[in-house]
């Protein structure tokens, strides 16, 4: 027995001269090295570059991935598996397969305890910021975690994460966890977000999503964490909206999220590059958001537009209601003028929210125009605010809108029933029918009486520009029209006369059947008229009873089939070029002049019959014009003849005519036609 303790005694002594001397410290350097490397798992390399152990002390310096040196001395005692350490991490970064940190780490710190019981704490740098933190490891439970982080750099925190730079920034972190037990967790942490700068580039790149230009980003938040939960509360905000969070709880076991929210953008307007579409006033919603793997859901509720507006989402379905929304607060959201007040229902359904299919329907209640808007904005006067109804439904299938309207007021009903609108290209093609039972309704617009009814068919495009055509025949002939760039351009093809004038409430001067082309710029309200009158006769008026009583021809007789009527239109201005032509008579406005604003007319006509002249002016309100006659060398011959064969000589004497000579009296007489 004696000599086998001997043995051992001796084994054992050459064992610890072995081990504890410096050639026997650089045999264990390659053990410990996998020995380490086997505990980190991370596949990371280790190099034990000084070792150095005994029975109460060791010291230990490695290189982890040839890039970090961890240096560790201290007091340690083998036998009872205590240690007394001071450590020391320094790096300008480190890499293996899931991590490129490229930022500069120096922390210092102690170990304090046993295998089983340690108490572990430092200082020092990293994250470009100052990092303090403490914890216990006791039966391989950690607890007491205490971490303190001010200003630390957002950009190098994102890659130790392995994200790409979204943004740039301080944050303070500050976590207390008390108890990290499988079963036991508690914990609070906070973080406190500085002045933060997005990288639009890198959202778009990396994401997809559109961002404004220098989008910067503050935070609040307070976070408790429990056995398998972390709760936030608290505040976001950035120079394009505000976004408050509570009770928001993240299930560590279910991987779930959700939230109550409640988001504030204060100006519309800063969403632009968002909306593609300048949008004013502010817009809040608030409601709540689930989120559990690839499972999204979101619903929330505004009252911003007067009513309420909610809608929920769920990644690939949305529905939308819209409830008593204020057609004058959607209309300045949309930045548009209030052209109308009263109230908006609508109901959006997106089945498919990939293949953007779904239906949607609209209806307005208790709407009107306002004139005054209308009036200074668009230059329409339609003399008083005008109630009207709007109806409109759709179905959405394959970037394709398939939409119905009905549009109905008391001047006009609108109906559409094939509208389709190509949501990709924003192509838009519709036909159309347009009643107006009453064009009276349109007297401040047009700014002179109208009469009777029009009905029109057409069709709507819109391809980067608007186009309207239409057609007519409910004045008797057809009439065609194109409004494109605000330029109106149409063709009048074989239109009674008398049913223009009477729509227009102009008297009735002749019969006849118009051919002709009018053009007419919205904009500038100035156009033209080119058109012939087939078939024309004058209808009695102050002018064909004048003529007949002096001439003794009756003007409503004669067929005059070369006839023309041109006018240039000006505003309220309307010049005017009338030419009438039979076998024996020509009548003509050479010069005419239309003021609608006083609706009168100032013209001057010439009359020709037989090659007998008749010349005057036409002048006055344009319903009841006073006609003259001013210039005419047939009345002249005609009252010369009279004086001759009816005055006698002794009357001419006493006249003091009796020697002039009857070119002279023509002359004389002349003047009176002046």
């Amino acid at each position: 027995m004696k000599k086998i303790l001997l043995i051992l005694l001796i084994l054992l002594t050459s064992i610890f001269f072995l081990i504890f001397n410096d050639k026997g410290n650089e045999y264990l350097k390659p053990y410990v090295a996998t020995y380490l490397e086997k505990k980190l798992d991370n596949n990371m390399s280790v190099e034990v570059k000084h070792l150095k152990v005994d029975l109460s002390y060791v010291e230990l310096t490695a290189v982890l991935n040839k890039l970090t040196e961890v240096e560790a001395k201290g007091d340690f005692s083998l036998l009872a598996k205590t240690f007394d350490m001071d450590y020391k991490v320094t790096s300008d970064g480190f890499k293996n397969e899931q991590i490129s940190f490229d930022n500069k780490i120096a922390i210092n710190g102690t170990v304090v305890g046993n295998l089983k019981d340690m108490k572990i704490q430092g200082e020092g740098e990293t994250l470009k910021s100052h990092i303090d933190y403490a914890l216990n490891i006791k039966n391989d439970s950690i607890n007491n975690i205490k971490v303190k982080i001010n200003k630390a750099d957002i950009a190098s925190l994102l890659q130790l994460a392995s994200q790409p730079a979204y943004a740039k920034g301080k944050v303070d972190i500050d976590i207390n966890i008390p108890t990290f037990e499988e079963e036991n967790t508690k914990g609070d942490a906070k973080i406190v977000l500085h002045k933060t700068t997005l990288d639009e580039k890198v959202f778009k790149e990396v994401l997809q999503i559109d961002l404004a230009p220098k989008t910067i980003l503050t935070a609040d938040l307070n976070s408790k964490v429990t056995e398998d939960t972390f709760e936030l509360n608290g505040n976001i905000k950035s120079n394009l909206a505000w976004l408050k969070l509570s009770k928001t709880i993240y299930n560590t076991k279910t991987k779930k999220l959700s939230t109550d929210y409640r988001l504030l953008v204060p100006e519309l307007s800063k969403l632009m590059f968002l909306t593609k579409q300048k949008l004013m006033g502010q817009l809040q919603v608030n409601g709540i958001a689930n989120l559990k793997k690839d499972h999204i859901y979101v619903e929330g509720k505004s009252r911003d537009l007067g009513g309420e507006t909610s809608f929920d989402y769920n990644g690939k379905k949305l529905n939308a209601n819209l409830d008593k929304i204020d057609i004058a607060k959607l209309l300045y959201m949309i930045n548009q003028r209030p052209y109308a007040t009263g109230t908006l229902l609508a109901n959006v359904k997106i089945d498919d929210f990939k293949k953007l299919r779904g239906t949607y329907d609209l209806q307005t209640k208790e709407a009107k125009t306002i004139n005054s808007t209308l009036k200074s904005e668009l230059d329409l006067d339609f003399q008083k605010d005008t109630p009207f109804s709007l109806e409109s439904k759709g179905d959405i299938a394959s970037n394709f809108a398939n939409i119905e309207h009905k549009l109905y007021s008391e001047i006009f009903q609108y109906r559409s029933s094939d509208m389709i609108y190509n949501l990709s290209t924003k192509k838009l093609t519709s036909t159309y029918i347009l009643d107006i039972p009453k064009l009276s309704k349109l007297n401040g617009l047009a700014g002179k009486p109208l009469n009777g009814e029009v009905k029109i068919n057409g069709e709507i495009n819109y391809d980067k520009t608007l186009e309207v055509i239409g057609s007519s025949k409910s004045l008797g002939g057809n009439i065609n029209f194109k409004l494109a760039e605000k330029i109106l351009s149409s063709k009048i093809d074989n239109v009674p006369v008398e049913r223009l004038m009477k729509v227009l409430s102009y008297p009735l001067v002749f019969k006849a059947t118009l051919v002709g082309d009018f053009y007419y710029d919205v904009g500038s309200r100035q156009g033209s008229l080119t058109s012939t009158l087939n078939k024309a006769q004058l209808l009695e008026n102050q002018l064909t009873v004048l003529v007949k009583q002096i001439r003794g021809i009756d003007l409503t007789k004669e067929r005059y089939n070369e006839t023309h009527f041109n006018a240039t239109l000006n505003k309220n201005l309307i010049d005017i070029d009338f030419q009438a032509k039979s076998k024996k008579t020509l009548f003509a406005i050479p010069s005419g002049h239309i003021n609608k604003s006083n609706n009168s007319i100032d013209a001057n006509y010439k009359i020709d019959i037989e090659n007998k002249d008749i010349g005057g002016k036409i002048k006055g309100n344009i319903s009841k014009p006073k006609v003259t006659i001013e210039s005419s060398n047939y009345l002249k011959e005609k009252v010369v003849d009279v004086i001759k064969n009816n005055i006698s000589e002794d009357t001419l004497k006493q006249l003091g005519l009796d020697k002039i000579e009857p070119k002279a009296i023509k002359n004389l007489l002349g003047d009176l036609f002046k």
